[in-house]
């Protein structure tokens, strides 16, 4: 049998955590069973907490740790990155019917410098929405993002060179 306080004070820390960055409405993981689509969290019977991610009745582990603050930090890794990726979005004026054909005039140079544009405000964001809740976790994650960045530039350049 599974006991199910564990999971219950998981997901109530995680609650807490995620008004203190003002998560949206359903950006937090779904807390028990994978019915429906989206994020879940789980516990199983040996203590391992599990974020999965469901698609069309697929579910797919992210992460998986029996530390419930490992798997806290991987949940507000993907909350933030959504955030991130939802402010940058609203920054941009609404598309209108010729935008997509600017789109493909953009020169290889406007491509690439809006993708690293896009790297380095959105990283930004999600490490300043992680400091607020534990600043390990965002300087753990601007290590990554600073590889992420150097990765994107690196295979921007190699494109450019085709």
């Amino acid at each position: 049998m599974i006991d199910a306080e564990p999971l219950r004070v998981f997901c109530a820390e995680m609650e807490r955590l995620g008004a203190a960055i003002h998560a949206p409405s359903g950006a937090l993981p779904h807390c028990g069973a994978t019915t429906g689509a989206g994020y879940h969290v789980l516990i199983a019977s040996d203590g391992r907490y599990s974020l999965v991610y469901s698609e069309r009745g697929v579910p797919g582990v992210i992460a998986a740790s029996t530390d419930p603050e490992v798997l806290m930090e991987r949940v507000f890794v993907e909350v933030t990155t959504n955030m991130a990726s939802t402010a940058f979005a609203n920054e941009q004026p609404p598309l209108d019917a010729a935008d997509p054909l600017r789109l493909l005039r953009l020169s290889e140079d406007e491509v690439r410098n809006a993708a690293v544009d896009y790297q380095l405000r959105t990283s930004r964001v999600q490490e300043a929405l992680l400091n607020k809740l534990n600043p390990d976790w965002a300087a753990r994650r601007a290590v990554w993002n600073a590889e992420r960045l150097r990765q994107v530039k690196q295979l921007l350049s190699e494109g450019s060179q085709d």
